[in-house]
């Protein structure tokens, strides 16, 4: 057996950023959420050059391998010819923090590669403490969670997702909105606290087997209230119409690394499709 350490140069500096109400934070989470899967295979193709039973230390260097090319080298979706291209504050955080504070961000993937759960923890550290682009999540936000708030977050990380292209030649066209499904359990758990993500990635994985038709139609017809569509009596039925209540349709969590705006609870317009 073996273990493997990725390491980077690690530089103590603490980078000042400006909040500005969150308009950079979902750039930010992007831009980490992009780098870890474009390291990914770097990592693995360095691991396999370590021998069986071996412990070493293996050294990628993600900031000049990844984060300095992610935005404008490549043909991806920060570019603004592609078909499913980010929109302009996702892509003015990458031009921004890629060009100041790459080694912010590699710094963000110093020691062991993260898997999906750690990289929650590690997009609040280059996005909240270290670059202060994002707030803080919001405490207890998503503890205690029942059928239904697991659904209503779901369905509203994926219309989250969605937006991250809105105003391109795809948007909310078959191939997007299959494309996000594709990857939505996968990522999930990189934008929520590891013990709710766990059972949020279960409910994703629930949604998309029984329901995953039902879902994309949902988005392709721009309801306004897809939660609602899928959560509610018409749909999964896992948010069941309660005599003298009323079910709030809003939904009162979101991702703290979706957000557009300030952190208030209950927040859904950036979210609008």
């Amino acid at each position: 057996m073996y273990s493997v350490v990725y390491c980077l140069f690690l530089i103590t500096e603490i980078v000042a950023g400006s909040l500005g109400n969150n308009y950079y934070c979902k750039g930010c989470s992007t831009v980490m959420e992009e780098t870890w899967s474009a390291a990914m295979p770097l990592v693995a193709r360095a691991r396999l050059g370590v021998e069986g039973g071996a412990q070493a230390d293996v050294t990628v260097d993600i900031e000049k391998q990844v984060v300095k090319h992610i935005c404008g080298h490549h043909f991806n979706r920060y570019q603004k010819n592609h078909p499913l291209k980010y929109s302009e504050p996702i892509h003015d955080s990458c031009l921004q923090i890629t060009s100041k504070n790459a080694d912010v961000v590699a710094q963000g993937f110093y020691g062991t590669f993260p898997d999906a759960y750690e990289l929650y923890l590690r997009i609040a550290e280059v996005c909240v403490a270290r670059m202060d682009l994002c707030d803080p999540p919001l405490e207890g936000t998503f503890e205690h969670l029942d059928e239904c708030s697991r659904c209503k977050i779901v369905i509203n990380d994926m219309q989250g997702m969605l937006t991250k292209a809105k105003g391109s030649v795809q948007y909310l066209t078959s191939r997007h909105v299959w494309n996000m499904l594709e990857n939505e359990c996968q990522m999930l758990p990189s934008r929520y606290p590891k013990a709710a993500a766990l059972e949020l990635q279960e409910t994703c994985e629930q949604l998309l087997e029984n329901h995953d038709s039902f879902i994309a139609e949902t988005f392709k017809a721009k309801d306004k209230q897809p939660g609602k569509k899928v959560c509610g009596s018409s749909g999964t039925n896992m948010c069941p119409t309660k005599s003298g209540e009323e079910q709030k349709w809003d939904h009162a969590y979101t991702s703290p690394w979706l957000l557009e705006g300030p952190a208030v609870i209950g927040n859904m317009y950036p979210y609008e499709l």
